[in-house]
């Protein structure tokens, strides 16, 4: 029977949380674990049904032999089938989980526990998903003593800290994966509270909001932008946060910015505004936010549309003329005149690219042009 100081237990739940921002300092963790309980291992596993997603963190280090129970054991592992089945966060002995003596003839027992000196012991489930299963077991070799009452107590006030931490390790891995990925997305998005805070934004949106396009500006850690447009955007923002709607969180929404370059040529972005609750980024309050995607319209072709275009379309020269002039945002008009067509000419071209390239309006015609010709063009077609 292990007698465990005040100072001993305090100090192992601090290393615990330790561990838990930082999981190199899982291994000091578990081996004080092992320490306390005077144990031959313990081990804190999440078991998933795709193998190569199921870790663990216990006081044999060899890589070896883990790769091995990968390999040749997560499908035979009885551990998982008996506390997937049972409830979460009881202290279990394997006396009642299965037969022991059944257990220790099993290959699993022979091959992968008994050479660890794992014999009797005690799991915890901490999670359970339809897809994994977190616990964490503590063991004793063959001539200790089994486990006591009074330990199993101990190991149950230990149990909810290992949950905590293993749960904001998952958490710090998806904010550092989802960080990484936000701040190399190739558009400007920003992360606002309700009252249009900043509370995260990536390259792109910042220098967007430095250099004040869009009429998007951050002026004392607040987005803003023209009082027109300011007020729709808050409309939206203050939706996708659910303030409306007796707190029923919305959908966000879609709006235009206009703006004009130093060169006096408008310029159109569109906002996409839409709910991202309990944002999982580091070192932001948990909450109801929003994320503002910022994307500029480009209406310029890209070079060598108007080949592409007469190969796959069978056009003459013309009339792929008058198609990119179309797809780069003229009006029939302007691109009749900048071709050195007659209106009526434009008209007839115009209804001849309707019948070669399945489209029925202009706006239909422009949108099929603009979006294959990424496509086209990448392929070499």
């Amino acid at each position: 029977m292990i007698e465990a100081t005040l100072a001993q237990i305090t100090g192992l739940i601090g290393q615990i949380y330790l561990a838990a921002f930082d999981p190199t300092q899982w291994t000091p963790a578990i081996q004080s674990t092992r320490q306390l309980f005077n144990s031959s291992a313990v081990c804190l596993t999440n078991h998933t049904t795709n193998a190569s997603g199921t870790w663990a963190f216990n006081t044999n280090q060899d890589e070896g032999y883990f790769r091995k129970y990968i390999e040749e054991h997560t499908h035979t592992n009885p551990y998982v089938s008996s506390l997937s089945a049972g409830p979460l966060h009881r202290i279990v002995a394997d006396r009642n989980l299965f037969d022991v003596d059944t257990f220790r003839r099993s290959a699993f027992w022979n091959e992968w526990m008994k050479p660890q000196d794992m014999y009797d012991g005690l799991c915890c489930k901490l999670n359970h998903t339809a897809s994994s299963l977190t616990f964490v077991d503590i063991r004793r070799g063959p001539n200790q003593p089994s486990f006591e009452n009074k330990e199993a107590d101990l190991f149950a006030l230990l149990t909810p800290h290992f949950e905590r931490a293993s749960q904001i390790n998952e958490q710090m891995r998806l904010a550092s994966a989802l960080t990484a990925t936000f701040s190399r997305l190739p558009f400007g998005a920003v992360l606002v509270d309700a009252d249009l805070r900043i509370l995260e934004l990536n390259d792109a949106a910042g220098i967007l909001l430095e250099a004040g396009h869009a009429e998007l500006m951050r002026r004392n850690g607040f987005l803003t932008t023209q009082s027109q447009s300011l007020r729709q955007l808050k409309k939206l923002v203050a939706e996708a946060c659910g303030l409306h709607m007796d707190g029923l969180i919305g959908t966000g929404g879609r709006m235009i910015v206009e703006t004009s370059t130093d060169a006096g040529q408008m310029v159109n972005y569109v906002l996409e505004v839409a709910p991202a609750f309990d944002s999982p980024f580091s070192g932001l309050t948990i909450g109801r936010c929003a994320i503002v995607i910022v994307k500029k319209i480009d209406m310029s072709n890209p070079e060598g549309l108007d080949e592409q275009i007469r190969a796959i379309f069978k056009l003459t020269p013309s009339e792929a003329r008058l198609a990119v002039l179309l797809a780069g945002g003229l009006a029939l008009k302007d691109a009749a005149q900048e071709a050195g067509l007659r209106n009526t000419t434009a008209r007839a071209y115009l209804e001849r690219l309707f019948h070669k390239t399945g489209t029925h309006q202009q706006s239909q015609l422009v949108a099929l042009l603009k979006n294959a010709a990424p496509v086209l063009l990448r392929n070499g077609r």
